[in-house]
């Protein structure tokens, strides 16, 4: 899994079955002899930038009996480059010689707590330096200031309409990822128009909600007429086939299912907090969300220092 916290995608769609959950690895570096930042290549292709410890960073889905793979690592302690090679056969760590040069490496079975078992497999190394190499092709420092939150129309709806309720008392929540505002977007659920995001910088975002704010229910995208305005659904007049709902418009009681999210202030373009997405499902509505990191996805909790615990 590639930046898992460059940002969260929120999907709102109808309810189905819940797609099964796949396997993903997980890398965990020691905290002693190899240093950080760790860089992950693929070839001559950069995949991955651990710049810390509490950074859960995923190499992918992962098949225990057959997932084959092979990574290149690096660190610099000094002017000096140093690095490994781990190899994945049928799943496995293979220490053929010649082949997986990371001394102590291991996959760690998923963990189980409370009854709850994990769909998260963790690659560790023993805390051993690695070998002086050749500095590797063009090393990247991931820079994870800018983060986003994309909200996604997988509902049957044509159309539907997000609105926004953020505190303004808190510093981190500023313009623009910061607005109160009933109707931020106006989202059609074709695949080329159905995302609205928005950008979240250094200073994070504090309990910032989300909430579907009106719908198109008409079933063709032309029945629908133009989208409403909040003074139109403050006063009830509106174009046909759309209803405004979630309460939150002037004189209105707030009702909804609400997306709460918290992301994390960045210390020299770091994460060193866990960001975390409270759901709040609420009476009379046959929606859902569905919350994953921007590249690939998973449903688990993780590992210490911060679980996900989802």
């Amino acid at each position: 899994m590639k930046k898992i916290v460059s940002g969260f995608i929120l999907s709102l769609l109808c309810l189905g079955t819940p797609a099964v959950a796949k396997d993903y690895l997980m890398w965990q570096f020691p905290s002693t002899e190899i240093l950080l930042p760790v860089y992950i290549y693929q070839g001559d292709k950069q995949v991955g930038f651990i710049p810390n410890n509490s950074l859960q960073y995923f190499a992918g889905v992962y098949d225990a009996s057959k997932t084959d793979a092979t990574y290149d690592l690096y660190y610099q302690s000094g002017k000096k480059w140093h690095g490994c090679k781990l190899v994945l056969k049928n799943g496995s760590v293979d220490n053929s010689t010649g082949n997986t040069t990371c001394t102590g490496a291991v996959i760690n079975q998923p963990v189980n707590q409370n009854g709850a078992q994990s769909n998260v497999y963790t690659v560790a190394f023993g805390a051993v330096a690695w070998p002086k190499t050749q500095k590797p092709n063009k090393p990247t420092k991931t820079d994870y200031t800018s983060r986003k939150v994309t909200l996604v129309n997988s509902t049957a709806y044509s159309y539907i309409q997000v609105g926004e309720s953020c505190s303004t008392s808190v510093d981190s929540n500023k313009s623009p990822s910061c607005q109160t505002n009933p109707i931020i977007a106006t989202i059609a659920n074709t695949q080329a128009e159905n995302t609205h995001t928005i950008t979240v910088d250094a200073d994070g975002l504090d309990s910032s909600a989300f909430y579907l704010s009106a719908y198109c229910s008409a079933s063709k995208a032309s029945d629908c007429g133009k989208a409403p305005t909040v003074g139109q659904c403050e006063s009830g007049k509106l174009s046909k086939n759309w209803v405004c709902t979630g309460g939150y418009f002037a004189g209105q009681q707030p009702y909804a299912s609400k997306i709460e999210v918290t992301i994390k202030k960045l210390d020299n373009v770091t994460p060193n907090h866990a960001s975390n997405v409270d759901i709040s499902a609420v009476d009379g509505y046959n929606t859902m969300v569905q919350l994953y990191p921007e590249h690939g996805q998973y449903c688990t909790f993780t590992v210490p220092p911060e679980n996900s615990n989802v």
